[in-house]
């Protein structure tokens, strides 16, 4: 008998710590994969030199923490209103420093010399969404509905936060913030606003989706608007520049509009559909920069 409960005993401890690695495995797993990434990029010279640049760094920093700011301000939850707004964000950067380089260019080495900076904001984003959601709680409080009036203070301020970075570096607000582009963006709301009628959404939610449809439907008419420009400019590449501008701006607005409802409703959408936004997010933003600025291939190179 003594036997029997000594094995029985055993056998518990060892059930127990089965039940354990089980229950913590994907947990070490999760902290392990994003450790190493975290490593190679600092310890790798051409990562580090991408990712650690200072044209990256600085407006990344800077309205990641207006983003933490804002999220700590409204009592959402800070860890998931962040990790849903790092793909947004990263596009936002991306499109923000495109700009700034195509105002600044004045030869071709100039602008090919600011190409890294085409992708790896939206990486640094992409790899902070996922790393986030290593510490993010399991059981997130159901917060009630953000008012709009707050959504909307907080794209505000995170524009704000673009145009003062813009006018650091030397330009007029002007060029980045267009009553025209504006409209555009307010229109495709009001689009997405008139076909809400049947599943009746909250008003937060329709944001959202007007920002991704505006970042959608410039990569998708802006290919076309793009390539019908460069074909009448074939001899005056000056009438292309103007384009480039709306085409950019407008997909700046879009991002913009995702990261503050992402901020003031973090709990707005479930896992699934906020990887599927930004999956069509990085997808509309590569999908416009790889039609404009495509890299040199393989077969050029060799």
């Amino acid at each position: 008998m003594f036997v029997a409960l000594k094995e029985s005993g055993e056998r518990q401890v060892v059930d127990a710590g089965f039940a354990f690695i089980k229950k913590h495995a994907p947990l070490g797993l999760k902290i392990f994969v994003m450790a190493s990434m975290a490593a190679l990029i600092l310890f790798s010279p051409a990562l580090s030199a991408v990712f650690l640049s200072y044209d990256l760094t600085i407006p990344f920093g800077s309205v990641m923490t207006y983003l933490l700011v804002a999220a700590a301000v409204g009592r959402r939850n800070v860890v998931r209103a962040f990790a849903n707004s790092c793909v947004p964000l990263g596009v936002a950067v991306s499109v923000y420093r495109l700009f700034v380089t195509l105002l600044g260019a004045e030869t071709a080495v100039d602008l090919s010399a600011s190409l890294p900076l085409l992708y790896s904001p939206l990486a640094l984003g992409l790899f902070l969404s996922y790393a986030l959601r290593i510490v993010e709680p399991v059981n997130l409080e159901q917060l009630p509905i953000t008012p709009v009036w707050h959504t909307t203070l907080i794209l505000t301020g995170a524009t704000g936060v673009f145009t003062a970075l813009f006018v650091m570096d030397g330009y007029p607000f002007t060029t980045l913030i267009r009553l025209d582009q504006v409209v555009v963006v307010a229109l495709i709301f009001l689009a997405c606003l008139a076909y809400n009628d049947k599943e009746k959404l909250p008003l937060n939610n329709v944001i959202a989706r007007a920002g991704t449809m505006t970042c959608i439907l410039t990569a998708t008419f802006g290919v076309a608007i793009y390539a019908y420009y460069v074909d009448i400019g074939a001899d005056d590449p000056s009438l292309v520049g103007p384009v480039l501008a709306d085409l950019f701006a407008l997909m700046l607005y879009g991002s913009i509009t995702i990261m503050a409802v992402s901020v003031s409703d973090c709990c707005l959408g479930t896992d699934k559909e906020v990887r599927t936004r930004d999956w069509h997010l990085s997808e509309a933003y590569v999908f416009l920069t790889l039609i404009i600025f495509p890299p040199a291939g393989v077969l050029t190179l060799f």
